[in-house]
């Protein structure tokens, strides 16, 4: 199974876990078989969807370029978890990776 979370998803890993991936370019100045943008491993294992969710929520709000305060961070979250929830799509797993 796979759900996508828009530029991240959560692939099951094995029977207990699940892997983070996200949809990126591969790294400058490594070796690839193809510069394709790809779904690629954040290294990053979780045991539950919330916990996954909730990682990818603070990652993107630490990735923002902005000053607020603790108000407008709160809301800034809910914004990110919102639109999380709303890109959440199950689906089987394809054999194209």
């Amino acid at each position: 199974m796979i759900i996508n979370l828009g530029s991240h998803r959560l692939k099951r890993y094995n029977s207990r876990n699940w892997l983070l991936e996200e949809w990126r370019e591969p790294a400058k100045g490594r070796r690839a078989k193809s510069d394709e943008a790809k779904w690629r491993s954040c290294d990053r294992y979780f045991q539950s969807i919330g916990a996954a969710m909730t990682w990818v929520a603070e990652h993107e709000l630490l990735d923002e370029d902005a000053e607020v305060d603790l108000a407008g961070a709160i809301r800034e979250y809910g914004t990110i978890v919102d639109r999380l929830k709303g890109a959440f799509d199950v689906e089987k797993e394809a054999d194209d990776d």
